[in-house]
């Protein structure tokens, strides 16, 4: 009878997030023409033409291949204002020896290393005080390429709107017919859908955090769901990466997501129903409460699904099978086609492959369960 419950709350609160990921995509796609429209009647205003400099803060990776490529990739970036500062938590890492070997090649004298032992969102604080000098903070992994107009596009972001201090990166996963690097595809779908929603309903992302653009001020002070600070979603700033090559490693990049959501939600608690009018309600009294929500709802997931599927096969009723699956098929649907930057042959794989999503959610539900677990049993070795 408990499961029975807990199976139509997990139903009404999915129903409800599908529900909130649509309106926020649709605002977005609004926001977005009516902010391009107000740049198109002063194309050449004096606030639109500034080029700050860009401090791009690359997480190092033990993948010296990647490495090398995502470093060829800055150096190529078509926005020349920028300073790469690598900030290096490894224990032995040969990425100092890397970036001497650059410089003296003459393929740039604008890559700095900064070492330490710290935590990644301490580490990157501490890089950027000792080094930085950009208005402009970029963060990103050191497995990443990104996109030659990268810049100048997250540049145009704050040049819209002044109140902007946080933007978002479009993560794009390199295209691979692998099973573990579709499930992560099908991921990233929904993951894209999230970060418009939150640009959308103006909530804002972790500091510090990869793949997110900083004002100066915005990356050393939280400035959540207060009305006056905006985020912003560049879904045209496109940075590209490998999916995981294993279940193993997509528990890895799990357990650290979910360290920061966890961080994230301890460091706003007092925001959680607050009343302060400065703060946004959607913010404080749905986002965060919804998150614990799904939060709780995903620890149970696996058992709740295996618990649907006792029920099917017990009352004989695969009909309750096939609508579960074209629900969760449909809203698959609009996650691909919504993908502005994938071709239609891609997005006609994706689809043609939908029937393989119930197994996916599975999986994904018990990494999900590992990496709660994980994360907070490493919090309370550190307590």
């Amino acid at each position: 009878m408990i499961f029975g419950y807990l199976l139509i709350l997990s139903v009404v609160g999915g129903g409800l997030f599908a529900l909130i990921i649509i309106i926020g995509v649709a605002l977005f796609d609004i926001q977005k023409i009516r902010k391009q429209r107000v740049v198109n009647r002063h194309p050449y205003r004096r606030r639109y033409r500034e080029r700050p400099l860009v401090s791009v803060l690359v997480m190092a990776t033990s993948n010296q291949q990647a490495m090398k490529d995502c470093l060829v990739s800055l150096v190529k970036s078509k926005y020349k204002k920028i300073e790469i500062i690598i900030v290096d938590t490894l224990p032995r890492s040969k990425v100092r020896r890397l970036v001497e070997e650059y410089v003296q090649a003459g393929l740039t004298e604008r890559i700095v290393t900064f070492t330490t032992k710290r935590s990644e969102g301490m580490a990157v604080v501490a890089a950027y005080r000792r080094h930085g000098n950009g208005e402009i903070i970029t963060i990103i992994d050191g497995v990443s390429v990104v996109e030659p107009h990268i810049f100048n596009r997250i540049v145009w972001e704050f040049n819209a709107d002044q109140r902007i201090r946080a933007v978002g990166i479009n993560d794009q996963l390199i295209p691979s017919m692998s099973s573990i690097r579709i499930l992560q595809t099908y991921e990233n779908f929904f993951r894209k859908l999230s970060s418009k929603t939150k640009s959308a309903f103006n909530i804002s992302h972790a500091t510090p955090h990869v793949n997110i653009a900083y004002r100066k001020d915005a990356l050393l002070t939280s400035t959540f769901g207060h009305k006056q600070h905006r985020t912003a979603y560049a879904s045209d700033a496109i940075l590209y990466r490998d999916a995981a090559s294993s279940l193993y490693t997509s528990l890895s990049e799990r357990l650290h997501w979910q360290r920061i959501t966890i961080n994230n939600l301890i460091a706003h608690r007092s925001h959680f129903f607050t009343l302060d009018t400065n703060y946004s309600k959607f913010a404080t009294w749905v986002y965060l409460p919804f998150t614990i929500y799904l939060g709780l709802v995903a620890l149970l997931l696996p058992l709740l699904l295996g618990y649907f599927i006792y029920l099917v096969v017990e009352v004989r009723q695969p009909l309750l099978f096939i609508l579960s699956w074209v629900v969760l098929g449909i809203f698959l649907l609009f996650a691909v086609w919504s993908d502005e930057h994938l071709g239609r042959r891609r997005k006609l794989i994706y689809s043609i492959l939908l029937p393989t999503a119930f197994v996916a959610a599975y999986l994904l539900s018990l990494l999900q369960l590992f990496a709660t677990v994980g994360v907070i049993a490493s919090l309370r070795r550190h307590h």
